[in-house]
């Protein structure tokens, strides 16, 4: 059995010789490395059920911390998915900040609209994201504002608890500015 599957490993890396393309090992080696390095990893196993808890009370009423809740339509399917996310605050501009390319930052891009609730208080905005040159003061703000978002952010991408260190970050990290929509009383 060994034999005959290294046999088989030596014929793909010789085809994907003739062919100029990686080898199947390499290619494996690189999907492994990928998957090591994924974000969903490196989250926390308790953080969706957490999410889900958040989300129910909020409706219910009770806004805890600086938790918001996002809803958001589907790039693909167009049905309204919700996450917990903390505003900040900077120069009197409303802010969303992510560590990494969540779905929620995927379907922002392409709706450019959705709700924000806070208790029983829900608005229509409209999602602008930021230019990279222009993320730094905001990221700087963070770490000051949502002081409990921190530790993502340690986790996902290594980052300490100095606001140079999270303004440097900006290439990374996705910014959304909220802006009411017009028309939206």
């Amino acid at each position: 059995m060994f034999l005959y599957d290294y046999e088989m490993v030596r014929a793909l890396n010789k085809e994907c010789l003739r062919e100029r393309r990686p080898s199947r090992q390499y290619q494996l080696a690189k999907y492994e490395e990928r998957n090591k390095m994924s974000n969903k990893s490196k989250l926390p196993w308790w953080l969706k059920p957490v999410n889900r808890l958040i989300i129910i009370l909020n409706r219910l009423g009770l806004a805890l911390g600086t938790q918001h809740i996002i809803s958001i339509p589907g790039r693909r399917s167009g049905k309204v998915h919700s996450t917990p996310v903390s505003l900040l605050t900077v120069n009197g501009q409303r802010y969303i900040v992510t560590g990494f390319e969540t779905d929620w930052v995927k379907n922002a891009r392409a709706s450019g609209w959705g709700f924000v609730s806070r208790g029983r208080k829900e608005e229509r905005v409209l999602f602008t994201e930021v230019p990279i040159d222009e993320r730094a003061p905001i990221l700087r703000a963070f770490p000051v504002q949502v002081p409990h978002g921190v530790e993502f952010f340690e986790r996902l991408l290594g980052l300490p608890n100095d606001p140079q260190a999270f303004a440097a970050a900006a290439p990374r990290c996705p910014v959304f500015r909220l802006e009411p929509a017009i028309g939206d009383e």
